[in-house]
């Protein structure tokens, strides 16, 4: 009986086999290469952020300091006035 299901096994069956095989490895293939370019997309965006944070922190700092100026001189213009 396990000699006729080997026997089975090796003619059509085999062939179905070594062709799911060979497109697992296909869609293996396809899905590395495809990750591979996602992570390069998702680096790519997070180096832009990280410019992007580091510029928005820039402008916060100036627009904190021209903020402290404006108050300064209203103070001045308000001692000035009396």
């Amino acid at each position: 009986m396990a000699a006729a299901a080997q026997q089975h096994l090796s003619g059509g069956d085999s062939l179905i086999l070594q062709e799911i095989r060979n497109g697992n490895q296909a869609l293996s293939s396809k899905l590395d290469s495809k990750t591979a370019e996602m992570n390069q997309s998702i680096s790519g965006l997070k180096s832009m952020l990280d410019k992007l944070s580091s510029r928005v922190t820039e402008a916060e700092d100036r627009i904190g300091r021209a903020e402290d100026q404006l108050v300064d001189l209203d103070s001045r213009v308000v001692k000035k006035r009396k």
